[in-house]
């Protein structure tokens, strides 16, 4: 068991949002060396980060990176408005 964890809801407007930031941030595993696990999940229109590690600093430097993944997520839903359709297949086959 990790002695660290980070866990934390973003609430979205919609389901899609938050499938849509949580198709986003799960592309990008955490490298084997960090000693960090990522579990990401959506339940309605929140989307579930648990971050945990055995090391604190590694534990920083893996949030730091999601939350700026899911800012810059965040930023381009709102430039380039909603989500044309609430089925996306890509990455749910």
């Amino acid at each position: 068991m990790s002695p660290y964890e980070l866990s934390t809801e973003i609430v979205f407007e919609t389901k899609r949002h938050a499938e849509i930031a949580c198709d986003v941030l799960r592309i990008d595993s955490e490298p084997k060396r960090s000693h960090v696990i990522k579990n990401i999940s959506v339940n309605d229109n929140k989307l579930q980060i648990k971050l945990t590690s055995s090391e604190l600093r590694n534990l920083r430097v893996s949030a730091t990176s999601v939350f700026e993944h899911l800012l810059l997520s965040i930023e381009t839903m709102e430039t380039f408005g909603p989500a044309e359709s609430d089925k996306y297949s890509f990455y749910h086959a």
